[in-house]
């Protein structure tokens, strides 16, 4: 089973929504998770602190290096989650270049559409070790 960490804007409502969502049904506890804003960013390859913005999840494949953002992190995590979330695989379909307008999209107006908090997410004492 791979190990993954999916990096987000700990100051996103929608952000920290999804990182609740995917904590909920990632049974096998193959995500940890860290904001953009952490000091713990500092000991990543230059490679992959290159992709981290603040307006893309970026999904990092511990076991085999691989990055994947915008749509293809979120049909990774699809993927990661199963059940009867693999349905919306059938987006796929879609041209990349489209979804990822769409993601795109909808990350440049996160903030207007859901909110922005005052400060990062702090993890409970229950999901503390799946954070960095």
């Amino acid at each position: 089973m791979k190990s993954y960490l999916l990096f987000f804007d700990g100051y996103c409502h929608l952000c920290n929504r999804s990182v609740d969502f995917v904590l909920k049904r990632d049974k096998n506890c193959q995500i940890q998770f860290c904001s953009i804003q952490s000091a713990h960013l500092h000991p990543l390859t230059p490679t992959l602190l290159a992709t981290l913005t603040d307006d893309s999840v970026v999904l990092y494949c511990r076991d085999d290096g691989v990055i994947y953002q915008k749509s293809e992190a979120v049909f990774e995590i699809i993927r990661i989650i199963g059940g009867v979330w693999k349905s919306l695989l059938i987006c796929e379909l879609l041209p990349r270049q489209l979804r990822d307008r769409l993601y795109e999209s909808l990350a440049e107006n996160r903030y207007k559409l859901f909110g922005k908090k005052d400060h990062c997410r702090i993890p409970t004492t229950e999901v503390k070790d799946r954070f960095l």
